[in-house]
């Protein structure tokens, strides 16, 4: 089994293999805004990821402002989740 270690985070390459090369880059962006990794969410960018919703949901639980506002740049038309999960 091989592991693909980016900034402190672990994504086990078996997982990928099971899903499509576009769903696994999006899977990664998801839990790279989680976890609040930017250098690693421009890596899953790069290979192909493209569902900023998805970032930026990923990004607003785990409580990243820089990073949810980055999704939105990006494209992500679910802007209202910032207000509801970084209230004032």
């Amino acid at each position: 089994m091989e592991d693909l270690y980016v900034s402190h985070l672990t994504l086990n390459i078996c997982y990928f293999n099971n899903i499509n090369n576009i769903s696994k880059w999006n899977y990664g962006l998801v839990k790279a805004c989680h976890g609040g990794h930017i250098d690693l969410a421009n890596y899953m960018i790069e290979k192909g990821a493209n569902n900023w919703n998805r970032g930026l949901y990923g990004t607003c639980q785990g409580g990243n402002l820089d990073l949810a506002n980055y999704m939105i740049e990006k494209g992500a038309t679910n802007g209202h989740l910032i207000d509801e999960y970084f209230q004032s």
